[in-house]
């Protein structure tokens, strides 16, 4: 018995979002924020947000059209279209 209710409160504390995230998606950046240690904070027409994970060089501004793919282990990549960079993002909302 305390087992499943170990279990219960480990699921309920964990991050529910109201959209499911495709394997693959297309979308405009409708806004961009930078934190002070230099990664970015990137939300898109769709509603969602996605943080830039570590700080390497990726330049998408408002109004980009950017493409998120799925990779392995559950990560993202996120592409902005006509740059054949790609940065490793997570969904923050």
């Amino acid at each position: 018995m305390k087992i499943i209710a170990l279990l219960s409160a480990l699921f309920a504390s964990a991050t529910v979002f109201a959209q499911p995230v495709d394997s693959q998606f297309n979308a405009f950046v409708i806004e961009v924020k930078k934190s002070p240690l230099g990664t970015r904070l990137f939300k898109i027409d769709n509603g969602q947000s996605w943080k830039q994970l570590g700080n390497g060089a990726f330049y998408a501004k408002k109004g980009d059209r950017i493409e998120i793919k799925r990779g392995a282990l559950d990560s993202f990549f996120m592409t902005k279209y006509g740059s054949n960079r790609s940065i490793r993002v997570k969904r923050v909302d």
